[in-house]
């Protein structure tokens, strides 16, 4: 083997090295990407190699419905939700219900999504998780269907 075809097959296989490193680095931040889509905020302490996995679990699975819904809101209800609750009533009564999804916790797997507690609402704009909290009241929903008017 000369001394030329050496050079090529070590060049080639520092290219290949590169590639797969480019690779890498590109596929890590696609998930940061997801994770800023699914409206997570920085954490305060630093995470367990476990706690970071969850987050982005959780980040990965909510950019999913953020990229589905794009734009307006997406409500989670639980049992409470029945024909008399006071936000049902509201919900039917609204302005510009085409803004507002509701699904059940039933149909989704809403601890994949960091849903703690029901009714929880999720505040999506341009495929992005802008806020997601749990609803106290009615108001909440109100509040939040007047950040896109």
């Amino acid at each position: 083997m000369s001394f030329q075809v050496a050079v090529i097959i070590v060049v080639a296989l520092a290219a290949v090295v590169l590639g797969l490193v480019c690779y890498h680095l590109l596929s890590r931040l696609e998930l940061l990407e997801r994770s800023v889509a699914g409206g997570l905020q920085p954490p305060s302490t630093r995470l367990s190699r476990e706690q970071f996995e969850r987050r982005f679990r959780v980040a990965h699975a909510r950019s999913e419905i953020a990229r589905e819904l794009d734009t307006g809101l997406l409500l989670i209800v639980g049992p409470e939700f029945d024909h008399d609750s006071e936000l049902r009533v509201t919900i039917e009564t609204l302005a510009r219900p085409d803004l507002l999804t509701v699904r059940s916790v039933d149909d989704i797997d809403a601890r994949e999504l960091g849903v703690t507690t029901t009714p929880y609402l999720f505040i999506v704009d341009e495929r992005r998780v802008r806020q997601a909290q749990p609803v106290a009241s009615s108001n909440d929903v109100i509040a939040a269907l007047k950040t896109f008017a």
